[in-house]
């Protein structure tokens, strides 16, 4: 059976699923992107049996815009897999990633110092799942999370949203079934 696509946006701003961690997306907004290295931030994401993550499936978004040099910017990451020691998956930027992204930093950092009110950014992640033969059940769970620190414990940024509900969300705005590429992981 080919597996279909199933994609669901992770982003801090993800209400709908009603699964946000909120002091996590709060800590986050404490934190200047700008200043993290990186190298090392680390996503962690769990998830059922039924789905997999696809081949650059979770993908990391910064953007930034100044209203005064009328610049909107979207640079997009697909983060390089790896298994942890207690089996979930961790997501890292490639290494060849890392100068362009710094050299962003580096722009927007000094676009900040320049004028501070004319500037505004976020960071998003992107999550691409994979459904393997009959797909998750109903009431099966997925979850998110995210370190700016390699010594640091990932915190929860979603926890325990339904894979269900992101579906059914995706469903709402548009038919993935009849759009969805083949995988050819």
């Amino acid at each position: 059976m080919r597996p279909s696509l199933l994609p669901l946006l992770a982003c801090l701003a993800l209400s709908a699923c009603g699964s946000v961690v909120m002091s996590t997306a709060a800590m986050l907004g404490m934190t200047n992107p700008l200043e993290a290295d990186p190298a090392n931030y680390g996503i962690a994401v769990d998830i059922p049996d039924g789905v997999d993550i696809a081949k650059d499936g979770v993908k990391f978004t910064f953007a930034g815009k100044n209203t005064v040099l009328n610049t909107d910017e979207s640079y997009v990451y697909a983060l390089a897999r790896r298994k942890t020691t207690d089996g979930r998956s961790l997501f890292r930027f490639a290494e060849t990633d890392l100068p362009e992204i710094r050299a962003f930093q580096a722009t927007t950092k000094h676009r900040e110092m320049e004028n501070p009110d004319a500037n505004s950014g976020s960071i998003s992640v992107g999550v691409t799942f994979w459904k393997i033969g009959d797909g998750p059940a109903d009431d099966d769970t997925f979850s998110v999370a995210i370190r700016t620190k390699p010594d640091e414990r990932f915190m929860p940024l979603i926890r325990d949203a339904r894979v269900k509900d992101a579906i059914d969300l995706l469903d709402d705005r548009r038919d993935i079934r009849a759009t969805a590429p083949t995988c050819s992981q």
